[in-house]
């Protein structure tokens, strides 16, 4: 699981400005597993229909692009015949001639985050190139982008921006907030329990049939491999190749405290480590307070730094070369006590988190963990530097948002022999190269490339990672060697 999206999204934005980030061939017909369908559960539903309208698709760079503008209708929960409709929204890339691949769909990571989006900015560059293949679809997952069809929850009690989030009374506000907002979407005739990794691995079945293909191609980053994954085990016999990058196994939605720290004792050196815990140990014996100018009222405020809010800042910093560079930067004035530097981002975090998503936290809780991967995160924890913040809140809302559990079936380790290529960054801090590996052991023909001196978000580190992800999805063997990136 990434870190929170209520974190994520302003520390993106303040990173940005303070950083210096052929024809295919026929697939094999897959065996094993994921070689008979699974059929969707609950009572029959009525084939899946989409619209489809010429759209003049334009990016964040100004490019334009003739496409189309699609529109899918699925059930919210399927379970359940009688709930709402949903419309689930996405841009259709048209092949380039000569190419006549399956539609090859984009899965963004998160959860939450838009495929529509990216293809607006740079990825633009990718999905342009994997036309050579097949049509190219960027999904608006359910619940995401032009796809979402549930209000943002606003908080009805707002945490104080001068009060320190110490864990445990910080949890107990996040698990009443998220109560809060499951009994009121309940009014709004939302069904949580329709946000799940399941149901979005039905959906994109769903849009094959209803585009009339026999298979898909999948690429997928981050939270969007979790999903790959899910469609794999459900719908293998209809899925050609399958791109995993920074992948998030079926059990890997809570991250191991240790791979974390092994991971900060890598990148660290051992004065910039320790400076680190130095840090931390004197915000959990007292919070800091610190102020800055707000750039749009003018105005100072004041913001409270506990030692919670300095693991999941540094949680999102480690997560690509560009932010590990800023944190090494800021580790000296941090250990001295100097926290300035965090409060913009606290105060923009503490404002994004003021309210809930629903997808997002759905998506987590349903996924959850095993009892044994629950366990392995107790153990691991204590004595670590970020303990089990990239899980935080995590599993803690489950039982509030009253998400049902998808069990330790879905969260199995995968066995499929469907054709996979994964790539993982050597400098990402969300989801190691060692999970990785443990992935490509039982997807029994996947190609593992190493992408060196990339972090998480790793799809234009480098030209050679577009190259061979088209060469992949296009039907051709790609090499494993390593990718390695220009300093």
């Amino acid at each position: 699981m990434p870190l929170p999206w209520f974190l994520c999204r302003p520390i993106l934005t303040l990173t940005a400005l303070s950083a210096a980030a052929p024809a295919c061939s026929t697939p094999t017909a897959p065996t094993g597993p994921e070689a008979t369908d699974r059929a969707a559960t609950g009572p029959h539903h009525p084939p899946p229909t989409v619209r489809l309208a010429p759209h003049r698709f334009v990016t964040e760079a100004g490019d334009e692009v003739d496409a189309e503008l699609g529109h899918l209708t699925v059930p919210e929960r399927r379970g359940r015949p009688h709930g709402r409709d949903l419309e689930l929204t996405f841009v259709r890339f048209p092949a380039l001639p000569g190419a006549s691949g399956p539609p090859i769909v984009y899965l963004a990571g998160g959860p939450g985050g838009s495929g529509i989006d990216a293809a607006r900015g740079p990825r633009f560059a990718m999905f342009n190139a994997l036309r050579a293949v097949g049509d190219v679809i960027a999904l608006d997952q359910r619940g995401t982008g032009q796809s979402n069809a549930i209000p943002w929850c606003a908080a009805p009690r707002p945490w104080p921006l001068e009060v320190p989030a110490v864990r445990p009374v910080y949890t107990a506000w996040l698990q009443g907030l998220a109560r809060h907002c499951a009994a009121w979407w309940r009014t709004q005739g939302v069904d949580l329990g329709g946000y799940t990794t399941v149901e979005s691995a039905d959906d994109l079945d769903d849009l094959r049939r209803a585009l009339g293909a026999e298979r898909l191609h999948l690429i997928g980053i981050s939270y969007g491999t979790h999903l790959a994954m899910a469609a794999m085990r459900r719908h293998g016999a209809h899925l050609g190749r399958v791109v995993l990058a920074s992948a998030e196994g079926p059990d890997d939605t809570i991250k191991r405290p240790q791979l974390t720290e092994a991971f900060l004792r890598r990148v660290l050196t051992a004065d910039e480590h320790a400076a680190l815990g130095q840090a931390l140990a004197r915000l959990a014996a007292a919070p800091a307070r610190a102020s800055f100018v707000d750039p749009r009222s003018g105005q100072s405020v004041v913001v409270a730094i506990s030692k919670l809010d300095l693991q999941r800042v540094v949680g999102y910093l480690i997560k690509n070369p560009s932010t590990l560079r800023l944190l090494r930067a800021w580790l000296p004035a941090l250990a001295a006590g100097e926290v300035s530097a965090l409060a913009p981002i606290v105060a923009q975090a503490a404002s994004e988190a003021q309210g809930m998503r629903g997808m997002p936290e759905a998506m987590d809780a349903a996924s959850g963990a095993s009892r044994a991967r629950q366990a392995q995160v107790r153990r691991e924890a204590p004595g670590t530097l970020l303990e089990d913040t990239l899980n935080y809140p995590g599993l803690a809302l489950a039982e509030a948002l009253g998400v049902p559990d998808l069990g330790d079936d879905f969260r199995a380790p995968l066995d499929s022999a469907i054709p996979t290529l994964l790539l993982s960054g050597t400098l990402d801090g969300r989801t190691y190269v060692e999970s990785h590996r443990e992935l490509a052991a039982t997807l029994g023909r996947s190609t593992h490339v190493l992408v060196e001196g990339a972090g998480h978000d790793l799809f234009l580190a480098s030209p050679e990672v577009v190259a061979r992800i088209v060469a992949f999805v296009g039907g051709r063997e790609v090499s494993a060697a390593p990718i390695v990136v220009a300093p």
